[in-house]
């Protein structure tokens, strides 16, 4: 296994919880590898923030990070949850998630 900079091993660790975050008023799981690619960085940390808030201890990792940690995870998450997917694939599809 790869060694992931700490923002990145948390931002993983959050989203393989599982959470229940919203992303533009649904589900984050029905939101495809090619929405979530065009996210912003600051689209992706806000998202995780407030699922984070949401889930309290579980998401303790990722509110525990400082700005540049988190900034740093929400660009390397896309390359390492979607690689080798195609753009429709849904979140949820993709195992780990």
């Amino acid at each position: 296994m790869r060694n992931l900079p700490r923002g990145a091993a948390a931002l993983c660790a959050v989203v393989f919880l599982g959470l229940s975050l919203s992303a533009c008023g649904s589900d984050p799981g029905d939101t495809t590898c090619g929405e979530f690619k065009d996210m912003s960085v600051d689209e992706r940390v806000d998202l995780l923030d407030d699922a984070a808030d949401d889930e309290g201890d579980d998401g303790k990792a990722w509110t525990e990070l400082d700005d540049a940690a988190k900034k740093t995870a929400a660009e390397q998450l896309p390359s390492l949850l979607c690689s080798g997917e195609d753009d429709d694939t849904k979140l949820d599809d993709i195992d780990g998630f």
